[in-house]
């Protein structure tokens, strides 16, 4: 979990046994405001809302 009281944002990151890894990040009104996935590789793949 890492909480940026600067930007009003927590991010939760999920770790598989695999090394791949989610992540899920919250802005200010307690939304999801992207969700970013890791694979074993580094590539990402990601998504974001304009809240």
């Amino acid at each position: 979990m890492l909480l940026d009281d600067g930007a009003s944002s927590l991010a939760y990151q999920f770790m598989m046994p695999g090394g791949q890894s989610i992540s899920l990040i919250y802005g200010a009104a307690n939304q999801v405001t992207a969700v970013v996935g890791m694979g074993t590789e580094r590539s990402s793949l990601s998504c974001s809302t304009d809240l």
